[in-house]
């Protein structure tokens, strides 16, 4: 079994939607739109599609549910998915930056 990490650390002012699936939205004054399991499991397809070096890994079999890997209070907040082929585990290890106080 191979194991792959995936990572996409940007610095922005906030989540993208595929992003704040089920991570809490303490940062955001309106909560964000929530997508169905279809909907998730699609849009965490076409980004692996999107993904070269994983075009060789076939079809997902499975994505887990976003898990946090920092706390919410923190300025960084690193979250992970992780997606499972026939022979292979990639984790999407997704960090980003709030930017607070600016105007």
């Amino acid at each position: 079994m191979n194991i792959t990490f995936f990572s996409d650390l940007t610095s922005r002012t906030g989540p993208s939607s595929l992003e704040t699936v089920g991570a809490p939205a303490k940062r955001e004054a309106t909560p964000a739109p929530q997508m169905s399991a279809a909907e998730t499991q699609s849009a965490y397809v076409q980004q692996l599609k999107e993904v070269p070096e994983l075009a060789t890994y076939g079809k997902v079999l499975g994505s887990s549910k976003l898990v946090q890997l920092t706390e919410s209070e923190t300025e960084y907040q690193v979250t992970c998915v992780k997606h499972i082929f026939a022979e292979h585990i990639v984790f999407q290890v997704c960090g980003f930056r709030f930017v607070i106080g600016l105007c």
